[in-house]
């Protein structure tokens, strides 16, 4: 937020602040006895749910807000009365399944409001594009059997969380419908930029969604302490571009990014790329993309070669 009140951005928005989730949304992805669970710690005033994941006073109330803003985030974008726009929240949502915490994530706050769209008649086909450097294992396990919801994902491999291997294709209704292209260590936007040419656009425009989200993490930067990708902050404004225009509109819902001022920089490209400007509130030097390696292009082609097939 102070990112984008330095570069002037905050003045260009409608900012939203959501009410918290009730089970009955939050219900439609995630199973009663593991929001009983999270409600049992909440009120005991936090706790550890993994090695990675522990609840504080408010965590809860701060996840199930996410989750709501995403769903009101779609409502407000489907319904034509915002264009775009950027759910900024923590904590982060895609490591999440069903039936547990994962990976500092509580409720999945995309995986919500895709089966809320859904359900509600407000979209058919919802397509999740997630660049975080994470593997979105929860995302892909709630929507594994379904052919109503895409879910693309770009991301560092192997790495946590262990998942997101070309193999991993969906099964029963929703074989095909997930798509992983893992990359190398030190992959950079020569490399993610043939992988949206060859494999995320043309996944996405064959599938036809009516509504795009975007797990927009940014610990793909190079500046990041916990990922080593090569990504600059202007490559999410180019990224962000692409994506928009793959739907009727889109929503980005922050998940990782854990250097603090690259954090701000994607954040700040990403919503000039959805106001239709150039980037604003990046440093120079960082607009510039990184060279990538000739390993990262070679698992871009052998990803793509495997979708065709």
């Amino acid at each position: 937020m102070s990112a984008l009140e330095d570069a002037d951005l905050d003045g260009a928005l409608d900012v939203h602040t959501p009410e918290p989730a009730g089970r009955e949304i939050v219900g439609l992805v995630h199973e009663a006895g593991y929001l009983d669970l999270l409600e049992r710690l909440d009120a005991a005033g936090g706790g550890r749910l993994d090695p990675d994941t522990r609840m504080g006073p408010g965590s809860l109330e701060a996840a199930l807000r996410a989750s709501q803003g995403t769903c009101d985030a779609v409502e407000r974008v489907v319904a034509g009365n915002w264009h775009s726009a950027f759910v900024c929240v923590r904590p982060p949502g895609h490591h999440a399944p069903a039936d547990r915490a994962m990976g500092f994530c509580l409720t999945n706050h995309v995986a919500v409001a895709a089966r809320w769209a859904i359900v509600a008649g407000l979209a058919q086909r919802v397509a999740i594009v997630d660049w975080d450097a994470h593997h979105g294992n929860g995302t892909q396990d709630i929507f594994y059997a379904d052919a109503d919801v895409l879910y693309v994902s770009l991301h560092q491999y192997p790495f946590y969380p262990g998942t997101g291997s070309l193999t991993e294709r969906g099964v029963g209704p929703g074989s095909g419908f997930t798509v992983n292209v893992p990359l190398p260590a030190g992959a950079a936007e020569d490399a993610y930029g043939r992988a949206f040419d060859e494999i995320v656009v043309p996944e996405t425009e064959r599938f036809g969604p009516d509504l795009v989200l975007v797990s927009a993490g940014y610990d793909a930067h190079h500046a990041d302490p916990l990922c080593m990708m090569r990504l600059t902050a202007g490559a999410f404004h180019r990224f962000t571009r692409r994506v928009s225009s793959l739907g009727a509109g889109a929503v980005c819902v922050l998940e990782g990014g854990y250097d603090l001022d690259a954090l701000g920089w994607g954040v700040c490209a990403t919503i000039s790329a959805l106001l239709g400007r150039d980037p604003v509130g990046v440093p120079d030097g960082e607009l510039e993309p990184m060279s990538g390696i000739v390993e990262a292009l070679s698992w871009v082609d052998d990803a793509a070669a495997a979708h065709r097939a």
